[in-house]
């Protein structure tokens, strides 16, 4: 599955191809539980239905524009998996992960979201590990 684009990331990708705005790099973070409840429902809520995870040692991680990223047709993905290290405590309620434009916590800059599959949702416990390799396809609505 490929992550649900937000109306924040509608409006980035306009401003970024049509007024020639300079983007800089992008930031990987991670939402919980109940942030929506469904894909179709994120793009209506503007990035500001996702709830951010805290625990301790969470941060959202820098992916580099230009060099971490590569294309294949429709498709940007990561070149390699990014990875979240839990904290002491543990994270609750990990659900996905999201694309922003901010590496500040709880800022409403979420370009794309995705859920993680079923087995991969959940408390998380210390030491454990969360790789994840973020993917968006383009498609044409006709398709």
């Amino acid at each position: 599955m490929s992550g649900v684009l937000v109306d924040f990331g509608q409006i980035y990708f306009l401003e970024v191809i049509f007024k020639n705005t300079s983007p800089g790099n992008l930031f990987l973070g991670l939402m919980e539980e109940g942030s929506f409840a469904a894909p179709g429902d994120l793009p209506s809520q503007v990035g500001t239905g996702i709830t951010e995870i805290t625990g301790t040692g969470y941060a959202r991680l820098t992916i580099t524009r230009n060099t971490d990223w590569t294309r294949t047709s429709e498709t940007v993905t990561t070149t390699a998996a990014i990875e979240f290290t839990v904290g002491a405590g543990g994270w609750p309620n990990v659900r996905g992960y999201f694309v922003a434009t901010s590496g500040t916590y709880g800022a409403a800059t979420a370009i794309w979201a995705e859920s993680f599959p079923l087995a991969q949702q959940g408390n998380k416990v210390a030491g454990d590990k969360i790789r994840i390799t973020p993917s968006f396809t383009m498609k044409d609505d006709s398709e």
